[in-house]
């Protein structure tokens, strides 16, 4: 996939999660009109901010490995995809500390432990979008992105 369509991808889960920020503790039924889709005070989130983390921390941890990654040392890289995952969350979550993050989340991500917290787990699949970009074939990608979602 060009870098352009990958641009453009990121752009729309943004700007999706930023529409709908107005909306989030709001149970919303039915189809938006377009007018009630650009408001005023719609913001980007905490999921905004970590589907970008997560794809800084992929893209990476693509750049340090082999190209055959995927089917010569899934062990490897999957450790060195969560180790860099792990790094851009902090990182970002830490820039961005105003973000709306739940209360676990927000102590893990000022903590110094790179382990699991024991999450609620409903931003995980909000935040992998990016992750599915991480192969190169379909296969790859969907591998990809189950590993990422089970995180």
């Amino acid at each position: 996939m060009s870098d352009e369509k990958r641009e453009y991808r990121m752009m729309g889960a943004i700007t999706g999660d930023t529409t709908g920020s107005v909306y989030e503790w709001h149970n919303i039924r039915y189809k938006l009109a377009p007018e009630e889709m650009a408001v005023g005070n719609a913001r980007f989130t905490d999921d905004s901010v970590m589907t970008c983390a997560v794809a800084d921390g992929i893209m990476n941890a693509l750049e340090t490995l082999p190209d055959d990654w995927f089917t010569s040392c899934q062990g490897t890289a999957r450790r060195t995809l969560c180790e860099q995952i792990v790094r851009s969350l902090k990182k970002y979550g830490r820039a961005f500390p105003r973000a709306g993050y739940g209360g676990s989340f927000f102590r893990w991500l000022r903590s110094e432990e790179s382990i699991p917290y024991n999450s609620w787990g409903n931003g995980s699949a909000m935040r992998a979008s990016f992750a599915g970009w991480a192969g190169r074939t379909l296969e790859e990608g969907e591998l990809a992105l189950l590993n990422e979602y089970a995180e």
